[in-house]
């Protein structure tokens, strides 16, 4: 599809299955004329309740610069709920 200037502010969200989940999924759309609704959720292990995070640059990168400043601030206000690396 062309997009004619007005579709750049649409995301399509996609994620990675099996093939065999997609198989199943596709068999029940075209086989058996049913509906079909996915849920997509995962589990991350979180041994100590904190968020885990890391921020890789270099110095000579100069495109992040302001985020990296303005970022310190909010990083400080989650406390000992995150884990900085």
């Amino acid at each position: 599809m062309v997009d004619g200037g007005s579709g750049g502010d649409i995301d399509i969200p996609a994620f990675l299955i099996s093939k065999h989940d997609a198989n199943v999924i596709k068999s029940a759309m075209m086989n058996d004329g049913q509906s079909v609704q996915v849920s997509m959720s995962w589990i991350l292990p979180s041994p100590d309740e904190r968020v885990e995070y890391e921020l890789w640059t270099v110095p000579s990168e100069h495109v992040s610069k302001e985020f990296q400043l303005s970022w310190k601030d909010v990083a400080r206000f989650f406390g000992k709920h995150v884990y900085f690396s």
